[in-house]
């Protein structure tokens, strides 16, 4: 089951990007002149039937980085059945479920992206098995713990986990 899903899309004409055209809630400070500076969209939170999805669009436009894009996350089983117990591990019908909120909240965004451009930058999955019997599982468990490559190693965790890489990766954690 996809747990989380990340997904990024540039806009279609960085060169006309104007962050206050998009019609969303920014934020910003003021100068010593009074005048609005360091204008920036923070991460907002745009409800669904059962879960929000986050938004945010990273607009380089004062570091004159080459692209602006927006990025859209949440748990696709959440956002289309209240839970992540269990749910798909279809990545096309858990990106376009996440999609379709935003397009539904934002569709004045979603005209000015460049559809081409859609990415996955983060995923977590997980998927679970069953034992022939508890002893089975057990062990089965125990040997995950114990499997090494290079650096990373198996660690001591709870009952019926097993850990790999240190207490504070949250990469190397399985």
């Amino acid at each position: 089951m996809i747990d989380k899903l990340v997904l990024r899309c540039r806009f279609s004409d960085f060169d006309d990007f104007d962050l206050m055209s998009l019609d969303i809630p920014l934020e910003g400070s003021i100068d010593e002149d009074k005048r609005l500076d360091f204008i920036r969209h923070p991460w907002e939170k745009i409800p669904s039937h059962f879960a929000p999805l986050a938004f945010k669009v990273f607009d380089f436009t004062n570091n004159k980085e080459p692209d602006a894009y927006i990025e859209i996350k949440a748990s696709p089983a959440k956002v289309t059945q209240g839970q992540n117990v269990y749910g798909s591990d279809d990545l096309e019908s858990c990106a376009t479920s996440l999609m379709r909120v935003f397009f539904c909240h934002y569709p004045q965004v979603a005209d000015k992206l460049d559809m081409g451009t859609w990415e996955v930058a983060e995923i977590d999955i997980t998927y679970s098995s069953r034992a022939e019997s508890e002893l089975h599982a057990i062990r089965f468990i125990q040997a995950l713990g114990n499997v090494a490559n290079g650096q990373t190693k198996g660690r001591g965790g709870y009952t019926g986990t097993a850990y790999v890489g240190g207490k504070t990766s949250r990469i190397k954690k399985i």
